[in-house]
């Protein structure tokens, strides 16, 4: 929902059930195959930064660590849309 509301489109949004658990490789491998890029961004927390550079480590994903609030939903309540996208943007176009 929050990627519609800043006007991202025409990606997937997939998600663990939780940052402590890990994606399996079965799951993992027809992405690689569907999608050239995969880009992670989880909480802006100690658990969430960990499982980044976990995903990193173990697939070679990027991440991105959006610095504001929690995660993108409460950044987008706490700042608005506008400063989301100057903050988010140019993370995703250096992930990628």
């Amino acid at each position: 929902m929050s990627f519609e509301t800043l006007g991202i489109t025409g990606i997937e949004a997939i998600a663990p059930d939780s940052e402590n658990s890990t994606i399996p490789e079965n799951f993992i491998a027809p992405l690689l195959k569907k999608y050239q890029k995969i880009i992670v961004l989880f909480d802006n927390d100690e658990p969430g930064i960990n499982s980044a550079v976990k995903y990193q480590s173990k697939y070679g994903f990027n991440y991105i660590n959006l610095k504001m609030s929690k995660d993108l939903s409460d950044s987008v309540k706490d700042f608005g849309v506008t400063a989301v996208k100057e903050m988010l943007f140019p993370l995703l176009k250096q992930a990628l």
